[in-house]
């Protein structure tokens, strides 16, 4: 299921995978199900071309195992969490800002996402712009995250956070206590 209100415009360019100039103005959530499509036609894939908020994320969410955050606000990631914990669901969620990402894991109760960006509003990626790799990478760390919850692995990043320097090449855990 993907969850997206938003259209494609120049600058998705440098940053978004299924952005390109010929689809400029398309809704991402239906870029996204013709690149599912075409990559294997038997997935069956229910989009939303809508922005989620607390009032509408119930609906989305019915008969989900885990919810994975993309969201670029840090009030809808507070939302979200909270959201996904009253239908007692695990968020894996990440966040990309230059060359700088950072990723964990909410399950309910936890709390991580409000904890960790408790008052916050804007991301410094307003500021700091988005090398086309970092998003990229941020993403797949966080899908190692959804695999292992969904298999049920120990999840290092529960209560927890990781933040990646990628100038440095430096990944350090953050323990939220």
């Amino acid at each position: 299921m993907l969850i997206d209100g938003d259209r494609f415009d120049e600058t998705n360019l440098n940053r978004q995978l299924l952005s390109t100039e010929k689809n400029i103005s398309q809704a991402k959530v239906e870029a996204a199900r013709q690149r599912v499509q075409a990559v294997n036609s038997d997935v069956k894939l229910k989009i939303y071309a809508e922005w989620f908020d607390e009032e509408n994320g119930a609906k989305f969410f019915k008969g989900v195992d885990l919810v994975m955050d993309a969201l670029d606000t840090l009030s809808r990631r507070i939302s979200l969490e909270k959201v996904c914990h009253k239908l007692n669901l695990p968020l894996v969620y990440a966040g990309v800002a230059g060359w700088f990402g950072l990723l964990g894991v909410s399950f309910p109760g936890d709390n991580s996402v409000a904890r960790l960006f408790r008052g916050g509003e804007s991301g410094a990626e307003k500021t700091t712009g988005n090398p086309a790799f970092g998003p990229a990478i941020i993403a797949s760390l966080a899908v190692v995250e959804a695999v292992k919850v969904l298999i049920g692995r120990t999840i290092p990043l529960q209560k927890a956070w990781l933040q990646v320097d990628l100038l440095e090449m430096e990944f350090e855990r953050f323990e939220l206590i």
